[in-house]
């Protein structure tokens, strides 16, 4: 083999099939301390819409490599790498490591497991963003508080009802549309559902929660994000992890009252970027590993099929539309 193909991002634009371009590269032995992993999967995510559009909070100038986690095999190690052997299963998080078909990598910065699959890989990324977000930034106890999840059907979202759950909160999903309110409710975690599209959040919150909600994890942006912060209670928190829907707005679409709904409650707002947590990944991927394997947390996988690096645009289209059920997932 001399070369491989990856996906590059030629230009900020919301229209994928312009912004991305799959090239071949030269092939290059792993250095001493390094691992190469041929990808078998990718993940989609937020942070890819952010990068393509230019809105990423990291300082990158096209070209540049797309994609974050990935999950495959060990085919080849460097000299000093003791701890990996060909034919081993791997995941990684690595900002443009995604959309590849091979990688090179520091031997520390991949994950072992038994196997590898879209479901084991989800946990690597979307379901570590929901549990380091849960415990460290929101510090979540148990307690019976109203936790309300938006995106609840998402990639990250749907992790995060489960966890919020295993603590004994009360949690409110949000999603958008049927086979997302199906999935959600499958999870038997929310003790209230709220599906978007046949219901007015504003006015089941009031009527459903006329004491507020504690906690938000939130990932929708917009309108969504509004209505959230105008129903947090005092001292309440809300982390978000991203937005889809400020992707395709050359402005942020929505006007956030600060005083009126933080100032004034003595309420907590935190921005999330898993990036600046990177030191607790490794943790609590293992935690959500044996949970999974224990059947103590689902991991679930949109149907739809992507194949190959090609298809990556259709992909990133198919999560801004925000109707994906679980992680989505390109085939390598």
């Amino acid at each position: 083999m001399t070369t491989y193909r990856k996906v590059i991002v030629t230009q900020f634009d919301r229209n994928f099939h312009d912004a991305l371009e799959v090239v071949d590269i030269p092939y290059e032995a792993p250095a001493a301390n390094e691992i190469r992993v041929r990808n078998l999967y990718a993940g989609v995510n937020i942070a890819d819409l952010m990068m393509v559009a230019g809105r990423s909070v990291a300082n990158t100038s096209p070209p540049f490599d797309l994609g974050v986690e990935a999950a495959g095999e060990v085919v080849e190690v460097g000299s000093e790498v003791k701890q990996f052997k060909p034919g081993d299963q791997v995941v990684t998080a690595i900002y443009g490591n995604g959309f590849r078909e091979y990688s090179n990598l520091d031997a520390n910065l991949a994950m072992l497991i038994s196997r590898a699959t879209p479901e084991v890989m989800a946990l690597a990324l979307s379901g570590v963003t929901a549990s380091i977000a849960l415990d460290i930034v929101l510090k979540i106890q148990s307690g019976g508080q109203v936790f309300l999840v938006s995106n609840a059907g998402g990639s990250t979202g749907h992790f995060a009802v489960q966890l919020a759950r295993m603590q004994g909160n009360r949690v409110v999903g949000v999603c958008a549309g049927d086979k997302q309110a199906a999935m959600v409710r499958a999870l038997h975690c929310c003790e209230r559902v709220i599906d978007l599209s046949h219901e007015d959040l504003d006015a089941v919150l009031r009527s459903e929660y006329p004491s507020g909600v504690q906690m938000v994890y939130e990932s929708m942006g917009g309108s969504v994000f509004d209505i959230c912060l105008q129903h947090l209670t005092p001292r309440g928190r809300i982390v978000s992890v991203g937005s889809t829907s400020d992707q395709l707005a050359a402005d942020s679409p929505h006007t956030l009252y600060l005083y009126e709904h933080l100032v004034r409650k003595s309420a907590t707002l935190y921005g999330f970027t898993l990036a600046d947590y990177a030191q607790f990944v490794r943790g609590h991927f293992n935690h959500l590993l044996e949970l999974y394997y224990a059947d103590k947390l689902k991991s679930v996988v949109d149907p739809r099929a992507f194949m190959g690096l090609n298809s990556v645009p259709d992909a990133l289209n198919y999560l801004l539309e925000g109707k994906n059920t679980g992680k989505i997932v390109v085939r390598i």
